[in-house]
């Protein structure tokens, strides 16, 4: 079990109480992303999206997924809906770092990948 004192509170709640897993009811894009092999993580993640009018209707989120993974997708998925394209391209992993405060020991990667599998998926009509 994660300690309250090892980890960001946000990061706690997002991993501990994911948001936005699974599908979405009607996918307009899709990526999958994996974390480059070597890292000694074999975190894969799978985002859809619905887009309507440049705007984020709906995101959901599921895969094979560390801790850090886990919270950094959740978070993610509740941050862009209701955004615009437009306000998403400029998502970063600083974004998500800035958010949790404190990146947790050997959790980077898990930024990375979430952030780099929505921009993926922005580009991914189905």
């Amino acid at each position: 079990m994660l300690q309250d004192t090892d980890y960001p509170l946000i990061y706690l709640e997002h991993f501990q109480n994911p948001r936005n897993v699974g599908i979405c009811d009607h996918p307009t894009h899709r990526a999958e992303g994996s974390v480059p092999q070597g890292t000694g993580c074999f975190d894969h993640l799978v985002i859809t999206l619905e887009i309507k009018n440049n705007r984020i209707e709906q995101t959901r989120f599921y895969g094979r997924l560390c801790s850090g993974s886990l919270a950094a997708a959740s978070l993610l998925m509740t941050l862009i809906e209701d955004k615009s394209i437009a306000e998403i391209q400029t998502f970063s992993a600083e974004t998500l770092s800035a958010l949790w405060g404190a990146i947790p020991p050997g959790k980077a990667h898990s930024l990375t990948l979430a952030i780099g599998t929505l921009h993926l998926a922005i580009k991914s009509p189905l």
